[in-house]
């Protein structure tokens, strides 16, 4: 017996709420570091994220649709956009004959960048008991960054109407791979030491182990940057008393 159209439309419809609405979510405890601190502290150094450095490695930007009326009545539209991810808040403004919506793009990798490293500084590097005298400041920058998924996967879930990820295929692999520069300066503005680390992960995009695509992408960055930042605080400790003494 064939299924009526509407009868098949209305279940892939409920297959696909359901495939979205089978993924894990990230959490903050994904995202927050282990709490690991060194056997030796250092003195309290400030934590600093280059922001407008991450922004550009992550290009977060704007979307702008602009509507335009001539003097005969007849409008146009023109428009232009950048690369965007995450949360979105929108901005309106009008002024004459011209009307403008801006949509500003908050990628969320940038907040969990300054969220990362403060705590991971703060936890397992420097001591906090000792904030009220800093003795300089721990600059983290991104020199860059590269990203790679399984389009093969993505093809045939669609195919096949994501009926193979409800017994479990993956509906991708998600890899970030962060090369992060950690600096350290006294009060002086003199360069102690610094540190360059590459580092990746692979997250997986599926029902009931995985994340959505967006969480996984997002999820992947994190752990790569967390990957890095341990081995730098292992180096750190192995490089205490050179860094302790110039601060």
């Amino acid at each position: 017996m064939k299924m009526k159209p509407i009868t098949l439309a209305a279940f892939v419809g409920a297959l696909i709420v359901l495939v979205c609405s089978g993924c894990k979510t990230v959490s903050m405890k994904d995202i927050n570091p282990e709490n690991r601190p060194n056997a030796r502290l250092l003195p309290y150094l400030k934590p600093i994220v280059d922001t407008n450095n991450v922004q550009t490695v992550y290009t977060s930007g704007t979307l702008t649709t602009k509507t335009q009326s001539n003097t005969t009545g007849a409008s146009y539209t023109v428009g232009s956009s950048t690369r965007h991810f995450g949360q979105e808040a929108n901005v309106y403004s009008e002024s004459t004959n011209t009307k403008s919506d801006t949509t500003f793009y908050s990628d969320l990798r940038v907040g969990d960048v300054q969220s990362i490293f403060a705590k991971e500084v703060e936890q397992n590097i420097v001591d906090v008991n000792t904030a009220s005298n800093p003795r300089g400041r721990i600059v983290l920058r991104l020199n860059g960054r590269a990203s790679d998924s399984n389009e093969a996967l993505e093809l045939v879930n669609g195919l096949t109407v994501g009926l193979l990820c409800l017994f479990g295929m993956p509906n991708n692999f998600r890899t970030e791979e962060l090369d992060i520069n950690v600096a350290i300066y006294n009060n002086a503005n003199v360069l102690v030491k610094q540190y360059t680390v590459a580092a990746a992960d692979t997250e997986t995009t599926a029902m009931y182990y995985g994340y959505k695509d967006e969480d996984t992408l997002r999820l992947a960055a994190a752990q790569a940057l967390k990957n890095a930042l341990e081995e730098i605080r292992v180096m750190i400790q192995r490089d205490y008393d050179q860094i302790a003494s110039k601060l």
